[in-house]
Order: structure tokens, then C-alpha cells, then sequence
């Protein structure tokens, strides 16, 4: 096998897909079905630290997209997560000392969760914009994944900025929904469709301010747990280089 073909190999935990049963049941659908014409077993999302190759994710919300009809799944599916669906990366947002902080340590240890996408934070004339990206190829149901980001990054900031936040701006890579009403009931601000990520803009100065639940002691906790998981990620991949070499 190749390099490249390892490479692509990306894991992702299955932590904000835990839902998915659950939300195919509120929209009238047996989920039995489309776990039995996936390669993916059911009793895999009953643990949202379970790891799942980034691709058979998005082809199990290709199939529920398929069956349900339902252009919004990614974003209901999103709803019904939270931070700590995130793993490692979701707590220490909760504990870091500024928003600031915060996001830089989903920027860094995102990787802990999702190996196939990143965060980026960027500023620029008194706004920053927080985004997601996917790298890993051959990536199904692109606009649903990209839906539940979008909503998972707000979440983030509601939960560091009070659940009154709204952002300047939400930017979704997909085409534009023909229903738009949950789209603007959750956003509640300005979207840009057809964009090229999925992303969120909101004032520069957000990034001083001190979250509800900031524990300096229990961030540094967390951080030298994510430092040791990065060391045990680096570790096997050198441990697989001469397999991924031949």
C-alpha cells in the first residue's frame, strides 16, 4: 500500500454522531435500516470516545440524508451535541482562561478528536473568524458535516459568550437550503451560502473575555493530558512509517 493511501486512512471519534438514532427516530425513521446496509455496527455510537474512519462517517450520513430526505440533518444533528462531544478538545475550551485561549486550544488539540478536518483562527481589522475544514478525500455528505461544524462552533461561543451570542456573520459550504427556517432560527444573524468553509465571524475584542467556567488548575490538567496524547499519536506514527513506506 502507499503512502498516500495510509495517509487518507483519517480517524475521527464518533462523539457528535452519537445522535444519529435518535434523531432518525424524530424524524419517523427506523435507524435498524440504515445501520444493517452499513459497514459501520450500531453499537459503535454508544460511546462517543469510539474512533471510525473519517470516510464511513460520512457515508452513514449520506445514507441518512438518502433515506430521511431531510436537507438539514447535519444541522439537527448538530443541535442535539455539545462541547464535551468533542472529547479532550471540548473540555479545555470550558476551562481556558479567555475565550482567546479557548479557541486556540480547539485549534491545537482538534486533531485529538477529528483527524480529517482542522480549526483555523484568524483576525483581521477588529473581527476574528473561527473555521473548519476537511482534508481528509473522498469525504461524502460534505454539506451535512460542514452544517453540524458550523453548529458546533457556536455552540462553543455560546457557551464561553452566554447563550444571548450571536455572530457577526455565519458562512456554510453548501448550496442554500429550500427551507431556511432552522437555519435562521438557531443562527439568528447574516449566512452566506456557497461559501468556501464553514465558518463563523464575530468582534476581535470577544477574545479577552473570561468564560463562566474558566479553571486555570484543571485547563493545565487537561493540557498536559492532550500533550501526552499528541506524544502517544507521534509515537505510532513513527511506529507505522517503514508499513506506510513499502
Amino acid at each position: 500500500m502507499g503512502v498516500n493511501e495510509n495517509i487518507r486512512d483519517s480517524m475521527v471519534r464518533v462523539g457528535p454522531l452519537t445522535n444519529i438514532p435518535a434523531l432518525l427516530h424524530e424524524l419517523g425513521f427506523d435507524p435498524s435500516g440504515i445501520f444493517a446496509r452499513s459497514e459501520l455496527d450500531r453499537d459503535v455510537l454508544e460511546n462517543p470516545n469510539n474512533k471510525i474512519p473519517y470516510r464511513t462517517g460520512g457515508e452513514l450520513l449520506s445514507d441518512c440524508l438518502v433515506t430521511t430526505q431531510c436537507e438539514s440533518f447535519g444541522l439537527r444533528l448538530g443541535l442535539m451535541a455539545n462541547t464535551s462531544h468533542l472529547g479532550l478538545a471540548g473540555f479545555m475550551t470550558q476551562t481556558a482562561r479567555t475565550v482567546g485561549h479557548a479557541l486556540d486550544a480547539l485549534v491545537n488539540n482538534l486533531d485529538l478528536h477529528d483527524q480529517g478536518g482542522v480549526c483555523v483562527l484568524r483576525s483581521n481589522e477588529n473581527y476574528s473568524r473561527l473555521s473548519f475544514h476537511i482534508h481528509q478525500p473522498g469525504v461524502r455528505a460534505i454539506e451535512q458535516i460542514y452544517d453540524l461544524s458550523a453548529v458546533i462552533l457556536c455552540k462553543i461561543m455560546r457557551s464561553l459568550c452566554g447563550n444571548d451570542w450571536i455572530a457577526s456573520e455565519v458562512t456554510l459550504v453548501r448550496t442554500k437550503p429550500k427551507n431556511l427556517v432552522p437555519y435562521k432560527r438557531y443562527f439568528r444573524t447574516a449566512m452566506v451560502f456557497n461559501s468556501a468553509e464553514s465558518s463563523i465571524l464575530f468582534p476581535e475584542h470577544l477574545l479577552e473575555k473570561v468564560p463562566p467556567s474558566s479553571d486555570e488548575l484543571l485547563f493545565h490538567h487537561l493540557e498536559m493530558e492532550a500533550d501526552a496524547l499528541h506524544q502517544m499519536q507521534h509515537l505510532e506514527l513513527v511506529d507505522r512509517l517503514p508499513a506506510m513506506l513499502q
